[in-house]
């Protein structure tokens, strides 16, 4: 279940650095709601990654 939680969280982040690596030429409103649409979809991808997967905490054995 970590794996795929994982994966997931690795996903969205992908996903989030597309939207704020995309450029809409002569649309200036666009691009920034593209941009605050990837900002927001990397935040939830850490969000996924820190708590649901616990990526952030290892627990030493």
């Amino acid at each position: 279940m970590k794996l795929i939680s994982t994966l997931l969280g690795i996903l969205i982040i992908f996903i989030g650095l597309l939207f704020l690596s995309t450029t809409i030429l002569n649309e200036p409103y666009r691009n920034v709601m593209v941009k605050i649409v990837g900002i927001m979809v990397l935040i939830c991808g850490i969000f996924v990654l820190k708590k649901i997967a616990k990526f952030g905490k290892q627990k030493p054995y």
